[in-house]
Formats: structure tokens, C-alpha cells, sequence
């Protein structure tokens, strides 16, 4: 038995070191070209990619719209797993598809169901005749984008909130009937309190991914400003050189965030570990 624990631990080394090796390569020689502007101009491409006004405004874009669908499909998917986590076996199976569904698709099924010959301004129109159009395609506040992600968030945040909800309705739902919480009360006094270190995980993730996302920005996104992933898709492909540099710096710029994201999300679990105990 005292020998498992390491080979175990070699067991693992072995599967996951080619694994390791293949993701730091590009990793490391990508920020080498970041940071060394592909030996021509070292740090100054980060501020030349600093004074560019498609990049500023691509931030602020961007974060505007991580924040929004971050905190609307953590706060709507752990909703849903409150009121459904005592029968959720067809449902997660449900939320695994719409998870696995590229964000692509997701896409065109936001296009198909809200643009302008959707089955949504089909609804509308009939109660509003004189409407043309629900203009969530270009929208220059990023709708498309936004319900595009919240697609694929929500399933995402009720796949993993339903299962800690599920154990805390076992633990306290009855101490708390007893006492007199209400459904709505529960929610906020009770499982999501309890569930805070899962949750606040989630949000993390969803911030982070829908910050570099591309598709959705790409397909539904405003022509300006753009995504940041979007942008750096288009600089990379520019055919000057100095745009192909600033792509290489953006991608360093996003490994970094990468990095203090995982950061944040392993202080939030360690932290809330050391609390509850």
C-alpha cells in the first residue's frame, strides 16, 4: 500500500508528460517571439499594441462583454440548478450536449432563432408588424455575442452547480424549511452560500474564456470594435510583419491573463478550503 501512492505518481508522469511538453513548446516559444518581437523590436511592440486605438477599444468590448455573460449565466445557471437539482439525471445529460455544441454553432443557432428572419422576429412581428429587424447581428453593444455565450454558459454553470446543489438539498433543505426560509431566501441565504467556492470557480472560467473568445465575436460581433480574440486572429493574418508581431505580443498578453486567471481560481478554492475547515 505505501508504494502505490508513487507509482501512482509515475504512472502519471509518464501519460501526461508528452502531453505537458507538446502545450509548453509553442507555449514558450510564443512568448519568447512576445516578448522578443520576433528578434526586430523587443518590448516596444507591447506599446505600440498599447497606443493602437482597435486595441483599447477591443479591451474595453471585450471586458464589457465577459462581465455581462459571466455574471448573467453564473447567476441563471446556478438558478436553475437550484430548482432542478433533486431530479437532474435527464437534465445534465441535456446540459452535456449544449455543453459538447462548438461555440460556432452556437453561433448560427442565436442567428437562426434572433436575426432577422428567426423564429423570434417572426413572433415579434406578429404583434409588431411595422418591425424589421431585432438587430442582434452587428449589434454595436455585442446582443449576438452575448446570447451566443450565454448558449453555452448556462449548461455549463447548471452541469456543475446541480451537483453541488444536490448534496446541499440532501444536508439542509429540511433545517431550512423547518425555520421558515422560503424557495427564493433558500437560494440566496442558503445553497449559494454554501456552493460559493464552486461558484465563484465558474465565474472565474466563464470571465476568462469569454474575454479571448472568437466565434461569437467574429460571427455576430460589431465590424468595430472587436473582439480581443478576434483581433488578434486579425493581425496575425494582416500581411505586414509589424501586425504579425503585435498578434505574437497579444498572444502573450492573453497567456498572462491565462495564468492570473488560474491563479485566482486556486486562491478562491484553497481559501475556501481553509475556511470550512
Amino acid at each position: 500500500m505505501r508504494n502505490a501512492a508513487p507509482q501512482r505518481l509515475m504512472f502519471r508522469a509518464l501519460f501526461l508528460g508528452p502531453a505537458v511538453l507538446l502545450t509548453a513548446a509553442p507555449l514558450v516559444t510564443g512568448m519568447a517571439y512576445a516578448l522578443h518581437g520576433g528578434g526586430r523590436n523587443g518590448l516596444a511592440d507591447l506599446y505600440a499594441l498599447a497606443a493602437l486605438p482597435l486595441f483599447r477599444s477591443s479591451v474595453l468590448f471585450s471586458l464589457c462583454i465577459a462581465l455581462v455573460t459571466s455574471v448573467i449565466a453564473s447567476l441563471s445557471g446556478a438558478f436553475l440548478a437550484y430548482l432542478f437539482c433533486e431530479k437532474i439525471q435527464g437534465r445534465l445529460i441535456l446540459a452535456k450536449v449544449l455543453v459538447m455544441l462548438p461555440y460556432l454553432a452556437a453561433a448560427s443557432l442565436a442567428a437562426n432563432a434572433f436575426g432577422d428572419s428567426g423564429l423570434a422576429a417572426h413572433l415579434v412581428k406578429v404583434f409588431y408588424p411595422g418591425l424589421r429587424t431585432l438587430g442582434i447581428r452587428y449589434h454595436p453593444l455585442g446582443l449576438g455575442v452575448i446570447i451566443t455565450c450565454l448558449y453555452k454558459q448556462i449548461p455549463f454553470v447548471f452541469l456543475t452547480m446541480a451537483v453541488v446543489f444536490f448534496d446541499i438539498r440532501k444536508q439542509f433543505q429540511e433545517t431550512a424549511r423547518t425555520l421558515g426560509v422560503g424557495s427564493w431566501d433558500m437560494f440566496w441565504r442558503v445553497f449559494l452560500p454554501l456552493g460559493r467556492r464552486p461558484f465563484a470557480g465558474v465565474a472565474i472560467l466563464l470571465f476568462q474564456f469569454t474575454l479571448f473568445s472568437y466565434e461569437g465575436f467574429a460571427f455576430l460581433g460589431p465590424s468595430a470594435p472587436k473582439g480581443l480574440g478576434e483581433l488578434l486572429v486579425l493581425l496575425y493574418y494582416s500581411a505586414d510583419a509589424e501586425s504579425k508581431s503585435l498578434a505574437l505580443t497579444l498572444c502573450g498578453i492573453e497567456f498572462v491573463f491565462s495564468l492570473i486567471s488560474a491563479a485566482a481560481l486556486a486562491l478562491v478554492m484553497l481559501y475556501g478550503r481553509k475556511k470550512e475547515q
